[in-house]
């Protein structure tokens, strides 16, 4: 049965786009642990709003997670992963320092991101030199993203204005340290991939081929 899957797909493979649902696997113990324990780079700088002088964003790390949809889309050497309803939990430690009257107010805060994100479309590139795929377009949208801190006292308005204007822009979706996007590259390349190896072998001879 599976070899009559794998020839039908090579012959739609050849002439058409093929779609692999892979919303199965990624909502299977084994990636969700993955998804789970994922590590991500600091973030620091000195964000564009008045009366906070810098920022770190660190020990961010994806606390609960939901989809709907995952489709693999395969077309000649184009491939396309296209995701629904995703929802996010993110917990990342925040250091900021706030100028007041000429005096530095050092604060450190924990924060939980949530975000619902409509769909998502990632254009991914094939390398046969290292055997990996890059995320080379990351087109999302999104229909929500909440940011609460702890004990955010005296500060609590401008951090959460900075919340809107800079960790949106940051840790949301469209920013250069978005987690969406990493998170899926890791996921192709730790998992994904090795699962349509491991099911569909002639599929990717003619996945990499050329």
């Amino acid at each position: 049965m599976k070899f009559a899957v794998v020839f039908l797909a090579a012959i739609v493979l050849c002439t058409s786009a093929f779609k692999l649902s892979l919303l199965e696997n990624i909502k299977g113990s084994t990636i969700k642990a993955a998804i789970l324990g994922m590590k991500f780079p600091s973030i620091k700088g000195e964000p564009e709003i008045k009366l906070i002088t810098s920022y770190l964003v660190k020990n961010v790390k994806i606390n609960a997670f939901d989809l709907t949809a995952a489709d693999l889309t395969i077309n000649a050497d184009e491939y396309t992963l296209t995701l629904a309803n995703v929802k996010l939990t993110v917990f990342a430690d925040i250091e900021a320092n706030i100028k007041f009257f000429g005096q530095i107010f050092p604060q450190k805060l924990n924060a939980i991101i949530t975000t619902d994100t409509e769909s998502a479309a990632l254009g991914l590139t094939y390398s046969k030199a290292t055997g990996l795929f890059k995320v080379s377009k990351c087109e999302i949208s999104m229909s929500k993203m909440d940011v609460a801190f702890g004990k955010a006292g005296f500060f609590k308005n401008l951090l959460d204005r900075m919340a809107s204007e800079f960790i949106g822009k940051l840790l949301g979706i469209g920013g250069t340290h978005s987690v969406l996007c990493p998170m899926v590259e890791n996921l192709i390349n730790g998992f994904l991939f090795k699962h349509i190896k491991e099911d569909y072998p002639e599929l990717v001879k003619l996945m990499v081929m050329g």
